[in-house]
C-alpha cells in the first residue's frame, strides 16, 4: 500500500513539474513615456539656443538630472511634460499594446502569425483591420511624399554642409549613406526600477542617447526587435533619431531606461524623450486578448 502511495505522490510531483515546464512564457510590460517640451529644456539649461555643436555638453547635463526632478522643475516653469503609459502584452508571435489618450482607451494588436494589425477603439466599440504588407506600402508612400516636399528642400539648402549631408542621408539614401551612429558601453552600472543594468551612450550628428540595459527577459527583447523590424517604417519615414540603428548595435539585453535628446537641424523645437520599463510580469494570457472584442463592429480605413 505504501508503494502505491509513493507512486501516486511521484506521479503528482512529475505532473506538476511538467506543467510548470510547459507553461507558456507570456508577459505584461508596463512602460512610461515622458516628453519634456522645449520651454522646459530652456528652463533647465538657462538658454533659448541649443547649438548642435554643443550636443555633448548639453546632453550630459540633461542625462545627469533625475527624471522626477526634471519634471518638477519644468512644471514649476509652466512647461508641464507630457506623460504617457503603455501596457504591452506579449505571447509568442502576438503582441498587444494598450494606451490611454484624450479619446479614451486604445489598443493595437499585432498578429505577426497572421500578418494582421487590429486597432481597437474601446469608447466607440469599433475596430479597424489592416494587413502588415499594406501598412508597409503606406509607409513607403508617406516617405516618398515627405522627401519630395518643396519646403524640405528649401530647409536643406539653409543648413550647414555637414548637417545637410547628414539629413540627406536620413531622407534619402542607401544604407551605406545613412547617418553614422556611435554606441559605447561605458562600464558603469545602475539599478533601474529593480533591474540590474549596464549603461550605454549613443552619439549621432544632432542627437544623443543614454541607455540602461538589463540582461533579463530575452523573450521581451526579441518581441520588441520584431516590432521594430516590422514597423521601423514609422521611424524611417521621419528619420528622426537613428534609434533603430542604436538598438541594432546593442544586440543583447533589454533597454529599461532610454533618455534621448535631439536638436532638430530644421530649426524646429528640440526634443527630449525618456522611455522606461517600469515592470515586467510573467503571466498567462487568454487567446481572446489578441482578437477584437466580441460585439465590436469593424470600420473600414480610408485608404482601403
Amino acid at each position: 500500500m505504501k508503494r502505491f502511495k509513493l507512486l501516486g505522490a511521484l506521479v503528482v510531483f512529475l505532473f506538476q513539474v511538467f506543467a510548470l515546464g510547459a507553461k507558456a512564457q507570456d508577459f505584461e510590460v508596463k512602460q512610461r513615456l515622458v516628453e519634456v517640451p522645449a520651454d522646459g529644456l530652456n528652463a533647465i539649461l538657462g538658454t533659448q539656443t541649443l547649438d548642435p555643436q554643443k550636443l555633448g555638453s548639453i546632453s550630459e547635463k540633461l542625462f545627469a538630472q533625475p527624471l522626477e526632478d526634471m519634471m518638477q522643475k519644468t512644471g514649476s516653469a509652466g512647461a508641464r511634460p507630457e506623460v504617457g503609459e503603455n501596457v504591452f502584452y506579449i505571447s509568442g508571435k502576438k503582441m498587444r499594446v494598450d494606451t490611454a489618450g484624450v479619446d479614451g482607451k486604445m489598443s493595437g494588436i499585432m498578429r505577426f502569425d497572421e500578418r494582421k494589425i487590429y486597432s481597437i477603439m474601446w469608447a466607440s466599440k469599433q475596430y479597424t483591420e489592416i494587413s502588415m504588407d499594406t501598412m508597409k506600402h503606406m509607409q513607403k508612400q508617406a516617405g516618398e511624399a515627405l522627401k519630395n516636399m518643396p519646403a524640405m528642400e528649401e530647409a536643406l539648402q539653409q543648413m550647414p554642409p555637414e548637417v545637410r549631408a547628414q539629413m540627406q542621408a536620413r531622407l534619402g539614401g542607401s544604407s551605406s549613406s545613412r547617418e553614422q551612429v556611435k554606441v559605447t558601453k561605458t562600464g558603469r552600472t545602475a539599478t533601474v526600477n529593480g533591474f540590474d543594468c549596464e549603461e550605454y551612450r549613443a552619439e549621432m550628428t544632432t542627437a544623443a542617447a543614454q541607455l540602461f540595459v538589463a540582461q533579463k527577459y530575452p523573450e521581451v527583447r526579441q518581441a520588441f526587435d520584431v516590432l521594430m523590424k516590422e514597423f521601423g517604417g514609422f521611424q524611417e519615414v521621419a528619420k528622426e533619431d537613428g534609434m533603430p540603428d542604436v538598438f541594432n548595435k546593442i544586440p543583447n539585453g533589454l533597454p529599461v531606461l532610454v533618455k534621448q535628446l535631439e536638436l532638430d537641424p530644421f530649426g524646429m523645437e528640440p526634443a527630449y524623450h525618456v522611455t522606461e520599463i517600469q515592470s515586467i510580469t510573467e503571466t498567462r494570457l487568454p487567446a481572446d486578448a489578441f482578437e477584437p472584442p466580441a460585439g465590436f463592429s469593424r470600420v473600414a480605413l480610408p485608404a482601403q
